[in-house]
């Protein structure tokens, strides 16, 4: 459809898609999406507008406010933008723009992942491999072709996964990059040693206790400890379906300094004891 805002030029096209049940439980959806180029002195600012929003700068430049602040984004660069929250965005001079409204199960968490606050302008490594990515999802709706919404979902994906490995890619110029990783296969490697301590991952790392511990937490959801626990009690839970390995050697083998230890942990993660689990899942195998 033919904008007709002011100050957007007739030129500027927009389509609007109402996604199915399906797509609103299980998939990414756009919701709207468009192609606009936009006069001087344009200002838009609303209150809420269910959804993320991604705008491509393709020309020019424009100014976002959001509660969090004010952000600037210039030629290339890509917004995201929590909707839901209140936001304006404006530009004193002439800019094109492709945009995308979008929402799903998992918007909420792939927006926290990438942007720390209620907007981002990222600096993207690739520009013009992310624009071929989201005017490809226009055209879709330009040329109106038949739509297949888990294609459309894999198209929002790859946009998210885009930005995430973006900020991503950003965050490892600093002095922590691989941090977390690293920390992650050093667990791996050691995870059935007893001495696998805090006190040694950190100093692994030449990070303080205090640092590494919440740096480790922010990214994984975790904290070392849970982590190393979960990571123990995993592989005791393989071992203990696949094998017919004695409970007590599988509390020695992924690191466990007592049998009494292991059960005790593992209940308190599982709901039950490994025996308990063992039978469990030998009968379901039947």
């Amino acid at each position: 459809m033919l904008a007709r805002e002011e100050k957007v030029k007739r030129k500027s096209e927009y389509f609007v898609y109402t996604p199915s049940t399906q797509a609103r439980e299980m998939f990414f959806y756009p919701l709207v999406t468009g192609h606009f180029f936009y006069e001087k002195d344009y200002f838009l600012h609303r209150e809420s507008f269910d959804s993320f929003l991604i705008m491509y700068i393709r020309k020019g430049s424009c100014t976002v406010c959001s509660d969090s602040g004010i952000y600037r984004a210039e030629e290339g660069q890509v917004v995201l933008l929590d909707c839901y929250q209140s936001h304006a965005y404006y530009s004193e001079e002439e800019w094109e723009v492709l945009w995308l409204h979008f929402d799903g199960p998992m918007s909420r968490k792939y927006f926290e992942m990438i942007a720390e606050k209620e907007c981002s302008v990222i600096t993207l490594p690739n520009p013009v491999k992310f624009e071929a990515e989201l005017n490809r999802l226009y055209q879709l709706f330009h040329k109106g072709e038949n739509i297949k919404e888990i294609v459309m979902s894999g198209y929002i994906m790859k946009l998210l996964t885009e930005l995430v490995l973006a900020q991503e890619a950003a965050i490892g110029n600093s002095q922590f990059s691989g941090v977390i990783e690293e920390s992650m296969a050093y667990i791996r490697e050691h995870l059935c040693e007893e001495g696998l301590s805090l006190e040694r991952l950190s100093s692994n790392v030449n990070l303080s206790l205090y640092y590494f511990t919440r740096l480790f937490k922010r990214e994984t959801g975790f904290t070392p400890h849970e982590y190393i626990i979960l990571s123990r009690i995993n592989n005791a839970k393989f071992l203990l379906w696949s094998t017919q390995v004695p409970v007590k050697e599988i509390c020695f083998r992924c690191g466990f300094y007592s049998e009494s230890a292991f059960c005790n942990t593992f209940k308190k993660w599982e709901g039950m004891t490994p025996r308990q689990f063992r039978m469990k899942n030998k009968t379901s195998k039947v």
